[in-house]
């Protein structure tokens, strides 16, 4: 693998968040670090990789929850009990994790297709192979919004949609520190002012480098020398 060799997968519209200028601001340290760049156009949109992820999760449903650590006949109560205490009544369980079990488990009876799943991953995995075959790595957002209030991920479908790209190739990542969120105030909802923690000072952000397996020394090179530029910017 070659550290200098780097393409950009831009968010698509429904992605772009809180960072609509990543593509934009990813081209200028990578111009100010002397690597040389391309949008790629050969891989899906983020929004395709968020669904492929979920269509896969909930139609492999009944192996994820195959093992015994905790019994699908304990767990189930645990989750209902999770639900409806707010995690008070049962530690099991966290109630983030409850309502994604409880949603997965309600997409598992829609999704019960696994080829069709599994032929969109053997697609992914062959295109950004693609990719990593000609020595290049990819550049992403690690994410395009700041992080949601405690206990409200669940609801935040979006949020981890870049490293759920990583997930589902195997892919070696990395995530650097690059700019801020800028500063937002308050925001007045339903007459009266939000207790949103997004309100307020600029939070930190980051790009996400993502290579192929083994890919370590070049994913480390790259990140050294956009660090330096960030650094210097």
């Amino acid at each position: 693998m070659d550290g200098r060799r780097v393409v950009i997968y831009a968010p698509d519209r429904a992605h772009e968040g809180e960072w609509p200028t990543f593509a934009e601001d990813a081209i200028r340290l990578l111009d100010q670090a002397g690597i040389a760049c391309a949008i790629t156009r050969t891989l899906p949109s983020a929004s395709t990789v968020n669904h492929l992820f979920t269509e896969y999760l909930a139609s492999h449903f009944e192996d994820f929850i195959a093992g015994d650590e905790l019994p699908i006949r304990q767990a189930i109560p645990a989750v209902l009990l999770a639900l409806a205490s707010h995690g008070r009544f049962d530690k099991r369980v966290h109630r983030n994790t409850a309502m994604l079990f409880a949603g997965t488990a309600a997409l598992s009876l829609r999704y019960r297709n696994r080829e069709r799943p599994a032929r969109a991953l053997a697609k992914l995995r062959a295109d950004l192979g693609a990719i990593w075959g000609r020595g290049t790595l990819v550049l992403t957002p690690t994410c395009t919004t700041r992080p949601p209030r405690h206990g409200r991920a669940a609801f935040a479908y979006p949020l981890m949609t870049f490293c759920k790209l990583g997930n589902l190739t195997d892919a070696t990542g990395l995530a650097l520190p690059f700019g801020s969120y800028p500063a937002r105030g308050p925001e007045r909802r339903w007459g009266r002012w939000s207790r949103d923690p997004a309100s307020g000072p600029p939070m930190p952000r980051s790009l996400q480098i993502l290579g192929p397996p083994g890919s370590e020394d070049a994913v480390l090179d790259l990140a050294e020398i956009l660090a330096r530029a960030i650094a210097h910017s």
